[in-house]
């Protein structure tokens, strides 16, 4: 008994070693996933592109989870090679993912609409213009807000021209996520965000929030270190247990293995309880104003400093429209007037562009906002032939 609890310090890491190992090496969630794709006869998981094309210099590619230090590299850049127009993207996972359709085939390297038009299309490369993606899954319009008060804090990022994506489906999000509130940690940027906080502005409530969770999470964020001498040998063999994993080539795997759990929690919840994607959703009043509070925010602060504002209506799958009701479309519908009167920014009306054999079919049928390759390259076309990307300011009616 004694010799087993002097040896319990190097046991507990060393099982948790071999299970880790085990865990790796069967990643059982690849077969559970195969089995309820079966079940439910479910589309081609292929369809969903994992490797698509990354350049770091045009885009987040934390997607709104790191976002410090993707804008802290992009302002050294900018600063190095300063250039006169300066075009930034804000807006949902549709700018950055790709789901075939029927018939199309994966090929690694892919490019969405705002890589295409960079690369293609557009002289974004050359020493007078630049482009950034800032484009996260489940956007809200207080964290596109969020986003613009930091670029207008950094005279390096502070855009010429800004293209926000409207869509009904981010007007029902709400919040702030947790990785883009290492963003305060720029004093003036946390001074605008303690500023709105403190304003009666519907959104207000949501910034505050935010500001309480990063200050109430600021030290105990910042873990102590413990002295070497006062490691235990339970300590010692955590942290060289540690050491060895890191060291271990297939623990990179680690992350193929979480993205299949997340896929099964997935799967479950689109076949077992029938909630899907293209379920139709309402929209909530609450919401509702907060995100249209937003965006007024978002359109008074590019027209006081001199920011060129466009904003599109995004594209919609015609064959899974997510309104809930007539009345919910109207609403969206008068959203979209209301901005473009009050405010004099162009909306570029891009709803029902793509059609429906352009659009995306995954692992649980047609997806209401992903489309494949032929619809991002549509949207490129569509960008460049409405004049959202010129000096026209006339929208597309």
């Amino acid at each position: 008994m004694k010799r087993f609890a002097a040896l319990s310090p190097l046991l507990t890491p060393l099982a948790a070693i071999a299970l880790a190992i085990a865990l790796l090496a069967a990643n059982p969630f690849i077969w559970v996933n195969a089995a309820l794709a079966s079940v439910f006869q479910a589309g081609p998981k292929e369809a969903k592109i994992e490797r698509l094309y990354q350049d770091p210099s045009t885009a987040d590619l934390s997607t709104g989870e790191r976002p410090a230090e993707a804008l802290a590299s992009l302002a050294s850049a900018w600063a190095s090679h300063p250039v006169a127009d300066r075009t930034v993207l804000i807006g949902n996972s549709q700018m950055l993912s790709i789901v075939l359709a029927p018939g199309e085939s994966p090929v690694d390297g892919l490019r969405t609409y705002p890589d295409l038009l960079g690369e293609q299309y557009l002289p974004w490369a050359s020493r007078r213009e630049a482009h950034y993606r800032l484009a996260a899954g489940n956007i809200s319009y207080m964290e596109a807000l969020w986003y613009v008060e930091y670029l207008l804090t950094v005279p390096e990022l502070r855009p010429s021209h800004l293209i926000l994506q409207l869509n009904y489906e981010s007007m029902r999000k709400l919040g702030i996520r947790d990785g883009m509130l290492g963003l305060l940690a720029h004093p003036p940027f946390l001074a605008a965000v303690t500023r709105i906080a403190a304003s009666a502005e519907p959104h207000s409530a949501v910034f505050a929030q935010a500001l309480a969770r990063w200050r109430s999470a600021g030290p105990a964020a910042e873990p102590r270190k413990r002295k070497p001498s006062a490691q235990t040998a339970a300590d010692l063999a955590e942290t060289r247990s540690r050491a060895a994993l890191a060291s271990f080539a297939p623990w990179d795997s680690r992350h193929s293995v979480k993205r299949e759990f997340l896929t099964s929690l997935y799967l479950l919840r689109v076949h077992l309880l029938r909630i899907k994607p293209t379920t139709r959703r309402p929209l909530s009043g609450a919401t509702l104003t907060m995100s249209s509070s937003s965006l007024d925010a978002i359109a008074r602060a590019c027209a006081a400093h001199g920011i060129r504002l466009s904003v599109f209506n995004a594209p919609q799958n015609p064959a899974t429209p997510l309104y809930a009701s007539e009345r919910d479309r109207k609403t969206y519908s008068a959203i979209l007037d209301r901005f473009r009167q009050v405010h004099h920014v162009p909306v570029y009306d891009f709803e029902n562009a793509i059609p429906a054999r352009c659009w995306g079919r995954w692992i649980d049928g047609s997806d209401p906002i992903h489309f494949g390759r032929a619809g991002h390259e549509r949207m490129a076309h569509l960008f460049l032939s409405s004049g959202i990307l010129s000096e026209t300011r006339h929208a597309v009616q």
